[in-house]
């Protein structure tokens, strides 16, 4: 869908001939595009990380988990 919609609105850019400047930078559709696609990846794991599903375990739990997972490998 949201490659889709990144369809779209590249068309739109292009169409309406879009430039703008930003902090001396000149920015075209494709700049847009690519800039935001940057943002949303960099950011995707703040989007998802508050949800938590019921009776799944703890980011710590795993940790401990994967610390002891480690002692036991080291006393093999």
């Amino acid at each position: 869908m949201s490659g889709l919609l990144g369809g779209f609105w590249i068309d739109s850019l292009l169409d309406s001939k879009f430039q703008m400047n930003w902090l001396g930078w000149q920015i075209g559709g494709f700049q847009l595009i690519f800039l935001v696609s940057f943002v949303g990846r960099f950011t995707a794991a703040l989007w998802v990380l508050p949800i938590q599903e019921r009776g799944a375990r703890s980011l710590g739990w795993m940790l401990r988990a994967l610390k002891r997972l480690r002692r036991l490998r080291n006393r093999r």
